[in-house]
This record gives C-alpha cells, sequence and structure tokens, in this order.
C-alpha cells in the first residue's frame, strides 16, 4: 500500500497497472482468511480511502479467460473467483466509478483508447 502512496503523491502523470483498489480486495481475501491483522487492515482501508480519488481514470478488466499457468499468478479458480467477487462487491458497496473492459486482448485494447481519445 505504501507504493500506491508514492505512487499518487510522488509521481505526476503515470499509467500503472494496479491501484489501491487492488491492495485493498487482496487485502480483505488475506484478513478473511487470517493472514493479517485489523491494524494492517485498518492501514489498508485508510490508505485507500486517501488515495482512491487521485486517479483520474480506472479501467476494471474483468476475467473472462481461461487461467493459464504462467508460472507467476495463481491458477486455483476458486482463489481467481473469491477475489473477482471481492471486487465486485466492493465497487458496488463503496459506488467506485471505473471503466468496464471486456472482450477480447484486441477489444480491450480498442475499448481504452477510444476512451482516452475521447470516442
Amino acid at each position: 500500500m505504501n507504493e500506491h502512496i508514492a505512487n499518487v503523491f510522488m509521481n505526476g502523470n503515470m499509467l500503472t497497472d494496479r491501484t489501491a483498489l487492488d491492495g485493498l480486495v487482496y487485502s480483505m481475501y488475506l484478513y478473511k482468511n487470517n493472514q493479517i491483522n485489523t491494524n494492517t487492515m485498518t492501514y489498508v482501508k485508510q490508505v485507500f480511502n486517501k488515495v482512491w480519488c487521485s486517479y483520474d481514470y480506472v479501467f476494471y478488466i474483468e476475467p473472462e479467460f481461461e487461467i493459464i499457468d504462467d508460472g507467476v499468478r495463481s491458477n486455483n479458480k476458486q482463489f481467481r473467483d473469491e477475489i473477482a467477487d471481492l471486487f465486485e462487491t466492493t465497487i458496488e458497496k463503496k459506488e467506485l466509478n471505473m471503466r468496464r473492459v471486456k472482450g477480447s486482448v484486441r477489444d480491450r485494447v480498442n475499448t481504452i483508447i477510444d476512451f482516452l481519445e475521447g470516442r
């Protein structure tokens, strides 16, 4: 979460593939599974609340494809589904403003480019 603070307040214009929403959701998962304590969860929420309004645009890419074992990400479908549910619940509960991006990789890229170019 400290990186999200640095990204928002130390950098001017920037593009990132993760936001404080990711930190919040994954921390909620860890907290729910007793892997982080209440103080840590409180800190994560505070950071999220502090930095969220600093993002100009947020694009949410929903998981639509089968998991591919790339040696980096978890290939546990249950874990992915739980995280996806936490994202959906958090987005809805906090009424977060973001653009949802769906479709093929090319469709997703075009959606983002079109939005940023004002089309």
